[in-house]
């Protein structure tokens, strides 16, 4: 009689592994079995991941038992009469128990996951108006701060940090400026227009409670295109007065114009 079992468990693999062969250029860390790795590529921050999972088998075969003799199979011979020789007693059968044959088996499993995140837009803004005046200075601002991200990758939660680094301003007459917030004054009137860069650093962890690691790329994005218009200040005028025709034009026979002199 043939027995066996079978015997199936799941185990982690330790072994090293690049965290770079997750898929990015910059490598990152491990966490038990899962490696990761991250990289920039224009306006998106990219996480690559790597689950590496070993499935061990393991087969337990034993021995087969000793075959029996069936009665039916026993040659028949012709009895002879033969006297009864004295009891023997016989000595014990000992039956030695079935060898153990265990065959294991390892199937290594990979598996690969990419997160994609992009930092928000950049948003300008002037105050408090859209129309200055010539020699006026307008209060130009953008709104990127610090904001985050997080989305799961390959059941491991990730989370990701967007910082803004610089601000540089550019304006349509050729001036710039660095920094948040900025003031600029302008000439000549007509019709201008700004816009801001933003240039954010990044930086990501997985768990709570995990290290951040940063990332050496930088995303820069362009904030939206900022129109607005300057114009001439407004002259002062005299007294108004109301007059019952024109002053410039002179009325024979009359040498006052009521209200044209005064």
């Amino acid at each position: 009689m043939l027995i066996s079992a079978l015997v199936l468990s799941l185990a982690v693999s330790w072994q090293p592994d690049s965290a770079s062969a997750a898929g990015c250029k910059n490598a990152g860390g491990s966490s038990k079995n899962f490696h990761y790795s991250s990289q920039v590529s224009g306006s998106v921050f990219t996480l690559c991941g790597k689950l590496v999972v070993t499935e061990v088998k393991k087969k337990v075969v034993l021995t087969p038992d000793p075959p029996k003799v069936r009665p039916d199979t026993e040659p028949k011979v012709k009895p002879t009469v033969r006297p009864k020789p004295p009891r023997v007693s016989k000595p014990p059968i000992v039956v030695k128990p079935p060898k153990k044959q265990v065959v294991v088996k390892r199937n290594t499993h990979k598996n690969d996951g990419l997160g994609f995140f992009r930092p928000d837009a950049p948003l300008a803004r002037l105050s408090p108006v859209r129309i200055l005046r010539l020699g006026e200075s307008g209060y130009f601002n953008v709104n990127s701060k610090v904001h985050f991200r997080s989305n799961r990758l390959l059941g491991n939660q990730g989370q990701v940090r967007f910082s803004p680094a610089s601000f540089q301003w550019s304006f349509s007459n050729g001036a710039t400026a660095t920094g948040r917030s900025v003031q600029q004054s302008f000439d000549l009137a007509g019709e201008y227009s700004a816009v801001v860069s933003v240039r954010f650093r990044v930086a990501y962890r997985f768990g709570r409670s995990g290290a951040w690691i940063r990332d050496p790329g930088v995303i820069t994005l362009p904030s939206n295109i900022l129109r607005f218009g300057v114009e001439q200040p407004i002259q002062e005028v005299g007294d108004i007065r109301l007059v019952n025709q024109n002053c410039l034009v002179p009325i024979i026979g009359q040498s006052n114009v009521p209200g044209c002199r005064g």
